[in-house]
């Protein structure tokens, strides 16, 4: 009986979060399959606020196994035939989700005779990743660094699909049908968005790829590889009856996310901003608009040198603080000299001179406006964000879904870039007034302390601390 109320339960849940019953019964249909051979499922797929995910069949301890996948339900290599090969091995090992996704296309290219064909109507027929968004979409998406990685894999299926699916090999593989573009397209979002690392090998895990991510901190479930080859989904605090099962897909960018997963996180405290780093074109910039001499010297060339990697392509603003390499060369800039620099660990550490360190701060203040003046404004900012679900995701009703992603991801940057030139600021200006405060400290007259240091002393009073400089008066953490 309290089984059966909880299915009618999540019957009137689903209905009222729109999940579509025939997505449930796939699940459940999975779920069978994975018991039949050997598996544990106590979950069943039901609504969440973020569409279908996990939701506990009962309730689960820290340390009890919600599911468990065996072996015989991966979907991996292992399923390779000889006719799918040539075309496995024409794609590049970078493009892992396409080697997969080829696999994946040749199951459902069977139809009901697969006998993965359960799992694949447990997926989505089509998916939010900016592969599919419109042309307006992707002319909101100003942001080089994800245009290009998107771009060069547009450009892959293009050319795959043109060069290879409507070979003779292709038929064979697919079963004498035809694959096309958006096929693989589809099955590469599909991958991306669903494979599980085991090893130094990727698969698709069924039912636990249902789950939905939260951040590490948040998640109350985490994935764990057996000895025997399963994969299992793990309770790792305790989860009540109806509870969605949920797991942290990684501490990713939103880069990340929204190009393989078609999302962003609401919070995501492992964003970064990325600025160009053109051989230090970009630190040089930033001297010029902080009104600072660029790095000329033979020390400060060698300091760069091995600060930054050779070929470094960027650098990166992570939670309102500009990375440590790129701190660090706004340090070799505004050293006073080579012994200055030695003394902060080649810029690792604050210089010890405080103008030295507010000048060396003015430049990162100055690189974090250069990217934030590349950022273009926000289109119907206000319009997007007044559609957008607590997640992120735009209501497809009112907008296009990946016009209101790009909206959001380029308003995140903007937010990286400008609360990073905040908190440069802040400690630029607390610096100063470390400086006004000892200038002060500096001009005003000893008071008369004779027979006051003996009492002083017998009771222990005085200590020998050394006196305050501008610079040690105020604590510098790093950036």
């Amino acid at each position: 009986m309290k089984a059966f109320l909880y299915m009618c339960a999540l019957s009137l849940a689903a209905a009222a979060l729109s999940v579509p019953s025939a997505d449930r019964a796939a699940v459940q249909a999975m779920n069978g399959i994975i018991r039949n051979r050997g598996g544990v499922s106590n979950v069943v797929g039901g609504p969440t606020h973020h569409g279908l995910g996990l939701l506990a069949a009962e309730e689960l301890k820290a340390g009890d196994v919600a599911v468990r996948v065996p072996q015989s339900c991966l979907l991996s290599e292992a399923q390779m035939t000889a006719e799918l090969r040539s075309l496995y091995d024409a794609v590049p090992a970078e493009f892992w989700a396409a080697r997969l996704g080829l696999i994946l296309l040749s199951e459902r290219s069977k139809g009901a005779a697969s006998s993965w064909s359960s799992y694949i109507q447990t997926l989505p027929a089509s998916y939010t990743v900016p592969l599919f968004w419109t042309p307006e979409a992707i002319q909101r998406l100003q942001y080089p660094a994800l245009r290009a990685r998107l771009l060069k894999r547009a450009r892959f299926v293009s050319s795959f699909a043109a060069e290879h699916l409507a070979s003779a090999s292709a038929s064979a593989a697919f079963s004498g049908r035809s694959a096309s573009a958006d096929a693989l397209g589809w099955a590469i979002a599909a991958c991306s968005s669903r494979a599980a690392l085991v090893g130094s090998q990727r698969v698709l895990c069924p039912i636990i790829d249902v789950g939905n991510h939260r951040a590490k901190g948040d998640a109350n479930c985490e994935i764990r590889a057996t000895q025997g080859g399963a994969l299992e989904l793990v309770a790792t605090r305790p989860i009540s009856l109806g509870q969605e099962c949920c797991y942290c897909y990684g501490e990713l960018t939103d880069d990340d996310f929204l190009l393989d997963y078609g999302f962003m996180p609401p919070h995501n405290s492992h964003d970064s901003a990325d600025l160009t780093w053109a051989d230090g074109a970009l630190l040089r910039s930033a001297c010029v608009a902080a009104g600072v001499k660029t790095p000329s010297t033979d020390w400060q060339r060698v300091a760069l040198r091995s600060a930054l990697p050779v070929g470094l392509e960027a650098v990166s603003i992570r939670q309102d603080k500009l990375e440590p390499r790129a701190l660090a060369a706004c340090r070799i800039a505004a050293a006073p000299d080579a012994a200055s620099l030695r003394k902060s660990s080649n810029g690792r550490k604050p210089l010890s001179q405080a103008a030295a360190e507010m000048t060396a701060l003015k430049i990162g203040a100055a690189i974090a406006a250069i990217g934030l003046a590349g950022l273009p404004d926000q289109h119907e900012g206000a319009a997007v964000e007044a559609s957008s679900g607590s997640d992120g995701v735009a209501d497809a009703s009112q907008v296009d879904v990946g016009v209101g992603l790009a909206e959001r991801f380029m308003s995140r940057k903007r937010e990286l870039c400008a609360a990073s030139l905040a908190v440069l600021g802040e400690r630029i200006k607390a610096l100063q007034n470390g400086e006004a405060r000892a200038g002060l400290r500096g001009n005003a007259k000893g008071k008369q302390v004779t027979g006051l240091r003996k009492q002083s002393a017998r009771v222990g009073a005085v200590s020998d601390r050394p006196k305050a400089s501008g610079f040690r008066a105020t604590r510098i953490s790093d950036v």
